[in-house]
């Protein structure tokens, strides 16, 4: 006996292989399912995550343009208010040191003397006085020896500057301790008007004589209190507010007698007095010196 391997089988006769194929796929149908399902499963797959890179672009670029908006705020509001703090605080400390000047004077009260009389017009020109008859009194108070007179009423800011004046008429009918000051420079010229008539004109800035505090005219004159003995003088005081006008004297003057009638002290050098309402214009009741 031969070892030869024995001979391969015949093939198939023609026409038998497609019917074969078609029965297999009828006898396995499953098969053929499940293969279709995966695939659709697989395109779905794509299908999401490329619709997830889309949404994760867009967010990203929302973010950026929110962070830009909130750096622009913060920058803006920050400026404007460090400015408005600093304008209010420089205007508050102007103010409150200005207002605290005014309250270290303390003024000297004058209240109304018991010699007293209103100024009238002594002559009947056409020049213009600072007041009207009747507006303006004068008050009479006395220091150091002497008289001091206060023209309650009369405005030394309003009009031209004036020459006030005072004197005493004694009982022989004679005029004594005659005196004018000018209220400002110029007001009791020309000076030898005044002299030839004896009277003695005080310098503006001498301690006797007239000064002006605010709206306020005081006058220290040079009348004595009293005689050469220490008796009372007697006799009707003079107050007068004149100026030179057309060659001659014009102007008012009160009068009032003595009688006997002590007055206060008043001090001529003060620096603020406190008067009666009605003494100063616009109601005012302080006079700053």
């Amino acid at each position: 006996m031969s070892d030869a391997p024995p001979p391969p089988p015949p093939p198939p006769p023609a026409g038998e292989t497609g019917a074969s194929t078609t029965a297999a796929w009828y006898a396995r149908p499953l098969t053929w399912v499940i293969a279709a399902v995966a695939v659709i499963a697989v395109v779905v797959v794509v299908v999401l995550l490329s619709g997830d890179d889309d949404t994760e672009t867009e967010a990203s670029s929302t973010t950026d343009v929110e962070q830009t908006t909130t750096t622009v705020e913060e920058s803006t509001t920050t400026t404007v208010e460090e400015t408005t703090t600093t304008v209010e605080e420089s205007t508050t400390t102007t103010v409150e040191e200005t207002t605290t000047t005014v309250v270290d004077v303390v003024p000297v009260k004058i209240d109304e003397s018991p010699l007293r009389a209103d100024l009238l017009r002594a002559d009947p020109t056409d020049y213009e006085m600072p007041f009207e008859d009747g507006e303006v009194e004068a008050h009479w108070y006395q220091w150091d020896g002497t008289y001091v007179v206060v023209f309650a009423g009369w405005d030394a800011t309003k009009g031209d500057p004036q020459c006030p004046g005072s004197s005493i008429l004694n009982a022989d009918d004679e005029f004594e301790f005659l005196s004018s000051s000018p209220t400002a420079e110029g007001a009791c010229e020309p000076e030898d008007r005044y002299l030839d008539g004896g009277v003695e004109l005080i310098a503006i800035d001498d301690p006797m004589g007239a000064r002006v505090c605010g709206s306020l005219v005081l006058f220290h004159t040079i009348i004595p209190v009293l005689n050469d003995d220490g008796t009372p003088r007697e006799g009707a005081l003079w107050a007068s507010v004149e100026r030179i006008f057309e060659g001659g004297f014009v102007g008012s003057n009160s009068d009032v007698a003595i009688n006997g009638t002590a007055v206060a002290e008043l001090l001529p050098t003060a620096e603020a007095y406190s008067v009666p309402a009605g003494w100063l214009p616009d109601g005012q009741t302080v006079a700053i010196c």
